[in-house]
């Protein structure tokens, strides 16, 4: 993980290959309707004492289950922990992000993916039930989600990283150059033969397959076979502030400042910048709305 970010700081952060506007003639945001699934939103979180939370199985190992974000895009953002083999003690591995997607029907969350299953809030408790496993019900905070701003219901969505743009300088270092989607391999690739210290095998598996925005204020960076990104965002207007909590060190706990804007219906530009271990770097992504 300290590769990966210092890949954040080499090669810092990503910009789309084009914009029809300059920043003088931006025209205003578009106004979308709420995503499809905005009026069943949910946070579901359960007790945190070991033991009393419901668990399932997966590849051989047990996860107990801390919270599960149903999210306004049709996805879910489960917090879990690794539990000793054959115990209810916590193991060692600390909080993990997982994503998957759902469907609601009578008050029912029906989950696909890292967690298959059901999940039934019940006011200050919830039944989860994993696939092929028994019902377990446990007390819960239940609390629905909802959007008060214009900014906050545009981006309460699931998106789609269409092409991406890195500007990276320090060290000796000048990279302004745009990519297709997100992929860290060919990012990584790129820094290296423009002199950074850096071995794109390290990154296999960091392509970025979707990013996520609620209304709760949670935003995860997922890839196709690599550990989700999760951390917490505020906008302001087009002013987006986020704070990586998970899927990096110490190194990727820090925050980074931006913008997030709306130029086209179900269209989205992400912009951060940040400074890391001597790098000044600025990441815009050009993203779609996954429907």
């Amino acid at each position: 993980m300290k590769k990966l970010f210092f890949l954040f700081a080499a090669a810092a952060m990503i910009l789309p290959l084009a914009f029809a506007c300059t920043k003088e003639d931006k025209p205003a945001d578009v106004e979308m309707d709420p995503a499809k699934t905005a009026d069943v939103a949910k946070v579901v979180s359960f007790e945190k004492a070991t033991g009393t939370n419901p668990t399932y199985s997966k590849a051989g190992k047990t996860y107990e289950i801390l919270s599960i974000e149903f999210t306004e895009g049709s996805r879910y953002i489960l917090r879990r922990r690794p539990l000793l083999a054959n115990s209810l003690t916590k193991a060692d591995d600390g909080v993990e992000v997982v994503t998957g997607t759902f469907t609601e029907s009578n008050g029912k969350y029906n989950c696909q993916g890292e967690f298959t299953g059901t999940v039934e809030p019940k006011g200050t408790s919830a039944d989860v039930t994993p696939q092929g496993g028994q019902t377990q019900s446990a007390p819960a905070n239940v609390q629905d989600t909802n959007t008060t701003t214009k900014e906050a219901t545009n981006a309460s969505r699931t998106w789609k990283v269409n092409n991406s743009y890195i500007k990276v300088s320090g060290k000796g270092i000048n990279i302004d150059t745009g990519f297709n989607g997100l992929d860290f391999v060919s990012i990584a690739d790129y820094a290296m033969n423009a002199g950074v210290n850096i071995n794109p095998v390290n990154f296999m598996g960091y392509s970025c397959t979707e990013v996520l925005f609620t209304g709760e204020g949670s935003m995860v960076i997922s890839f196709s076979g690599a550990p989700s990104f999760y951390g917490t965002y505020r906008l302001s207007g087009e002013n987006l502030s986020y704070t990586f909590l998970s899927g990096g060190n110490d190194i990727m706990g820090q925050s980074a400042n931006g913008t997030l804007t709306f130029p086209a219906e179900h269209k989205a530009e992400l912009t951060l910048n940040t400074t890391i271990k001597g790098y000044t770097g600025s990441i815009q992504l050009s993203m779609s709305e996954i429907q």
